[in-house]
């Protein structure tokens, strides 16, 4: 018989003396808290004498489980990444990191770019074919870094769910992967000068008008998020006297 270290996970043949693993138990260390990989059985056999008379002798029985990589890989949960859109070419920006529970594992690190999708800032959808901004990054399948490799423009896309994949190569049967979104905000610079919506203005005026009166409306616009247009007049000063230009 068993007299102890089984942990209810084997039994043995009280007249064969044959081992076996428990009905319906499972060794996968993986499945196991604290995570076990030895048993060391105490065993022991007993002769057919009656009572005091039984002799008994004892042996130990160590037994190591051999972990079979069986297991998906899973990402520890991601962070929102923000990215300046000005960003220095060859900058480490984020990390993907996943577990997997199997000894044995190799993770790599994939882009899924079909699973891939960008916006504008106003939410509308921004087709790789339009902008390809699965190409300003780089991702090192090794060991996850993310870099960016090309300069983005926060006024063509402003946030990116990139698709990313980790898979096991050393599984022993079929494909182990794992699939999740990365989100990135791209933030925006000062990097765009004003525009005026027309290049050249003419008006004519009275020149009896009365001072107050409106000569024209000049419009500015500009990419940039965080605008804040102002205006000014530039020209002789004799002329600027005559003007007033509501900045």
């Amino acid at each position: 018989r068993i007299v102890d270290g089984a942990l209810d996970k084997f039994v043995i043949g009280s007249d064969s003396g044959v081992i076996s693993i428990a009905n319906g138990d499972s060794l996968d260390p993986d499945l196991s808290d604290p995570k076990r990989l030895f048993y060391l059985l105490k065993v022991a056999a007993l002769d057919g004498g009656i009572g005091d008379q039984q002799l008994s002798s004892t042996c130990i029985v160590n037994l190591t489980i051999i972990d079979v990589n069986n297991k998906p890989p899973v990402f520890i949960q991601f962070e929102t990444v923000y990215i300046k859109e000005n960003t220095a070419v060859g900058t480490y920006v984020y990390r993907l990191e996943a577990n997997d529970l199997d000894n044995d594992s190799t993770l790599r690190y994939f882009f899924d770019s079909e699973a891939s999708e960008a916006r504008n800032e106003n939410g509308v959808i921004i087709k790789q074919s339009e902008y390809d901004y699965m190409q300003a990054f780089d991702l090192n399948a090794n060991d996850g870094l993310i870099r960016v490799v090309k300069i983005l423009d926060r006024e063509r896309i402003e946030s990116i769910k990139i698709g990313v994949i980790v898979e096991d190569i050393a599984a022993i049967s079929g494909k182990q992967t794992a699939m999740a979104y990365l989100n990135v905000i791209i933030l925006d610079e000062n990097d765009n000068n004003p525009k005026f919506e027309k290049p050249f203005y003419r008006r004519a005026i009275m020149e009896n008008s009365q001072i107050g009166t409106n000569i024209l409306n000049v419009i500015a616009t500009d990419a940039d998020k965080n605008k804040s247009v102002t205006y000014e007049l530039d020209g002789p000063e004799e002329i600027l006297n005559f003007l007033h230009l509501d900045a």
